[in-house]
Parts: C-alpha cells; structure tokens; sequence
C-alpha cells in the first residue's frame, strides 16, 4: 500500500509490511508497533534511519526493526540459529508463516488502470486463494469454508527442509528453485497453470486437470520426506551444502522464484530494500564461502550454506515437511496449524494432499472429513 498524498495516477511504493508486523498489538508488542512509521518502508526504520521530517524514530535500543526478536513468534524446538546476529543482516526469523492457499499464479493489476491505483494482487482462482493471498486483505466475512476449517498459519523451521531428487533418495538440489514441482526457468512465469491440481468441485474453466493430486500435477515428495537445509550435503561426499530458506519476521521479501505474486508485475511491486530489485540476489553482504540462492532479494551465505529470506508466507501445494515451499516443523511427524477462528492443532505428514489443501483454502467449498485430520 502507498501513502497519504500521493497522487492517484503516481504508482504507489509498497512498504512491505507483512501480517506480522500488523499484528503486533495484539501480541502485546504495542511499543515496537507504535514506534514503526507505517508511511515508510519498513526495512531498516530505527534511529539510525534518518532524520527526515514526519519519521518516527524508535528509542535507540530498538536497533533496526528487521533486528527485533518477537518471543511468540519463535518455537522453542527450533535452535538453528541463536538470534538475528547469526544471519547476514541480523535478519529476525520467524517459525510461523500464513496460507497463501495452493499453487503458483502470478499478479495482475489491483484496477482496470494500473496508474490508478499503482498496486497488484494475486492472480489465482478465487478458490485456491488461502487467508493471505498476496495484496488481498482477507476479513472474516470473506472466509466462506468457515473460520474453524480454515487455516490461517502453520510452522516454518528457521532453514526450512529439503526434499531428495527422487523419493527415499538421499541427494538434494543445491538451490531452492530446483525443488519446485513444474519450474521451467522463467523469472516472470515460471509455472505452468496445467501443471497445478484445481478441484473438481469448482469447474474452473479451460483446466486441463480437474482432480487432485493426480493428474498431470503430482506431488515431488511424500509429506514428511523432507530434511533439514542445516549443514545438509548436496550428497555424494561432494561437499557442497543445499541452501537455507527463512522466513523473515518483520520484512515482506520479494522474490522471482515462485512468481507467486510480488514479482508478478515489474515495476508495481519494489523490492524491501533489504537487497537487490525484486529477487535479484544482491544487496546483502556473503558471510561465508556458500554460494548465494538466485531468485531471492534476500540472498547471501553462511558458513559453506547458501541463505534465501521470504516473506512470512507458505504455499500449500506442498504438503507439511516436504520442501520449502510449504510449512515445517521439528516436532516429529506433524507440523502445529492456527485456524482462522483461534484454535490450534497439529496436522500429520501423512495427510492427505486433497485434505490439506482444502484446509488452506478460504472460499473452496469443499466438504472437509474430520476423521482424515
């Protein structure tokens, strides 16, 4: 979103605020809320930001708000790193991400004028949209599956998990953007949409997959196939180390990975600042001797690993501890799901895919089985 003042026909600058970031109030993090400049970007707001007229400048100890350490937002199973000093740019994590709902679909623009209105959101199916779709404010009216059949967020590690080359293997991609299912190496689209599950149920014209998960899309890996990114080999002794994937706790990175919104559109949706121009991989200074993921605004290295920072989101087309791209945790064979009306559970690896994503979904109207949770 854009800023007071600023004339309609002037594309608006996005400040990438994340949902994390918005609910600090109610997480009784008032001080740090109040303290952020919501007309600015929020990358690197704090007293050493500048003293331009009209900024609020954080108490001195408040250091850089991408720094800040949010106690709900860590798990206490999770121990990769020990704070935001051991990432390139004292990035804070967070072991919680939101449902982006199910699949890649790129952005189109927000209004018939792109001029008007400077902003895009996403372009999948109202059906596979999950409760924080990209750039689209979800209230509760808009949860039509119903708030205790929707889930609003689930874990994430602060390195992710990475799925084998084949099923039960024990050799993995180096780079995030070889695990995802149907890339053809496009930065702009690099998805297919023939190759993504779309649910019978809603007759979504010219799909050539009506079903899920079979059909021409089918799962890489079982949920529950994936391992820790930390200090994990590429395999054969050679040496090289897969790459870390982490969600950022205050900061909404852009990437050209997944084409699954922010980078949609060039020119609408600006990088974080924290890096290079939307998923250009420069910006962030190496901090060791691993090769830096492509794709990714966020983007460095530690120790012989490769780091890639995301918004505080997952996708459901990957089921739990199965690859990046969707939610993982260290609690052995489950990862812990916050529904939107406030309850939490655990899901199991073993759900089924057509379970899960309709979990994810906000407006699908499938019929869900408790008895398959």
């Amino acid at each position: 979103a854009g800023g007071a003042g600023i004339p309609p026909t002037v594309p608006q600058p996005s400040y990438h605020y994340p949902w994390s970031a918005n609910i600090l109030p109610q997480i009784e993090q008032s001080a740090l809320y109040n303290a952020i400049n919501k007309r600015y970007l929020i990358w690197n707001q704090s007293q050493q930001y500048g003293t331009v007229v009209g900024k609020v400048l954080p108490p001195a100890y408040f250091g850089y708000v991408q720094q800040q350490q949010i106690p709900p937002y860590r798990c206490p199973s999770d121990n990769t790193f020990s704070g935001p000093i051991d990432i390139p740019a004292f990035v804070m994590w967070i072991n919680y991400a939101g449902s982006t709902g199910v699949g890649y679909y790129g952005s189109v623009p927000k209004a018939a004028n792109i001029a008007l209105s400077g902003e895009a959101m996403s372009a999948a199916p109202f059906g596979v949209k999950g409760l924080f779709a990209f750039n689209e404010p979800a209230g509760y009216a808009s949860i039509k599956d119903g708030t205790s059949n929707t889930i609003a967020c689930a874990e994430v590690t602060a390195c992710s998990v990475a799925t084998p080359t084949t099923a039960g293997g024990s050799v993995y991609n180096q780079q995030p953007t070889a695990d995802l299912y149907g890339y053809v190496g496009s930065p702009s689209s690099p998805y297919s949409a023939n190759l993504q599950p779309v649910p019978i149920i809603w007759g979504l014209p010219n799909s050539t997959v009506q079903n899920w998960p079979t059909g021409q899309m089918q799962i890489a890996t079982a949920g529950g196939q994936g391992k820790s990114r930390s200090n994990l080999q590429v395999g054969g002794g050679a040496g090289t180390y897969v790459s870390m994937v982490f969600r950022a706790a205050l900061v909404a990175f852009t990437e050209t990975a997944t084409a699954s919104g922010p980078c949609g559109m060039a020119g609408v949706y600006s990088n974080a600042s924290g890096g290079g121009a939307c998923g250009a991989s420069a910006g962030i200074a190496n901090a060791g001797g691993g090769v830096p993921p492509p794709g990714f605004e966020y983007a460095s290295s530690i120790g012989q690993s490769g780091i890639a920072g995301v918004a505080p989101l997952y996708n459901a087309l990957w089921l739990p501890n199965s690859s990046w791209p969707g939610p993982d945790s260290n609690h052995p064979g489950v990862v812990l799901a916050v529904y939107a009306d406030g309850h939490s559970t655990t899901v199991q690896n073993s759900i089924a895919f057509s379970v899960w994503a309709s979990l994810n979904t906000k407006n699908g109207a499938e019929p869900i089985n408790s008895d398959n949770l």
